[in-house]
This record gives C-alpha cells, structure tokens and sequence, in this order.
C-alpha cells in the first residue's frame, strides 16, 4: 500500500474519534498495530508512523479492535466506515445517499480493502462469506488473498 493509498484510506475511511491508550497492554498493541501499518506503506512513509497510531490504532483499540499481536478486528472495517456518499443534483448542488445506491445491483461494489489487509485473515473470510453482494477490491486485490497471516 503506497502513503498515499494508506493517507486516502483515511480520509475517506474514517469517521472515528481518536481516543487514548492508558495501560501499557494497549498501548503494545497500538504500537503493533502502527507497525502493520507501516509494514505495507512505502519506506520514505516512517513519518506516518504518529499518523497511524493516532488516527487508526489508538481509536481502533480505544473501541477494542485491535489484538495483542497489533492485528485489527473486523469490526475496525464495518463499524468505522463511511457508508454515505456525495451525489450532484440536477440543479448543481449536492446531496447525501447511501453508497450502495450508486452502485447498479448487477455489478460487484468496488471497495478499498486496505484495512481489511490489516484485519485477521480468517476474520475477513468469514466476513466475506457472510455477504449478500459481491464486491471487489479498488486496487484489484484477490478477495481470497486479503487479511493479515
């Protein structure tokens, strides 16, 4: 994942408060969980290092999402994501809907799966499994290939 995919994922991903870790646990896992970040950003991206700590895994394990081995719950993808999207209206303005309905039923729903990179790997199969739709990853990544090992 390049900074700029993993500085995108954010913004566009995000809707989280950053919260604190207070006992020395968590805040080995946030400090493991950053890691893994880190692990799949592009080697000049250490910088964001305080990014993802701050804006990810402080508030992923603040909510109890993130393992002892700094590998992210599944609830970090579904609870933490933005489920609404901008829409022009005919007069030039803009309006809210949900993102699904942009999306014809006919056709897989293209989503990022960057954080689901960073969640266990059998958490994210049976996550997958569990789906109505199809979908499919932005950046062209296997479905079967995503979670962390």
């Amino acid at each position: 994942m390049s900074s700029a995919h993993l500085a995108g994922s954010a913004l566009a991903a995000l809707t989280v408060l950053a919260g604190c870790a207070s006992d020395e646990s968590a805040a080995e896992r946030v400090d493991r969980c950053a890691e893994r970040f880190l692990e799949r950003a592009a080697p000049e991206a250490a910088d964001m290092r305080a990014y993802a700590r701050r804006a990810y895994c402080e508030p992923f394990d603040a909510s109890g999402w993130v393992h002892e081995d700094g590998t992210l719950a599944i609830e970090a993808f579904t609870e933490s994501g933005d489920e609404e999207c901008g829409m022009e209206t005919p007069d030039g303005g803009s309006r809210t809907v949900p993102c699904e309905s942009l999306v014809p039923a006919r056709r897989p729903r293209r989503i990022d799966c960057a954080l689901l990179d960073l969640v266990r790997r059998a958490e994210v199969q049976t996550y997958l499994a569990q789906l109505t739709r199809a979908i499919e990853c932005e950046d062209g990544t296997r479905l079967d290939h995503l979670g962390a090992r």
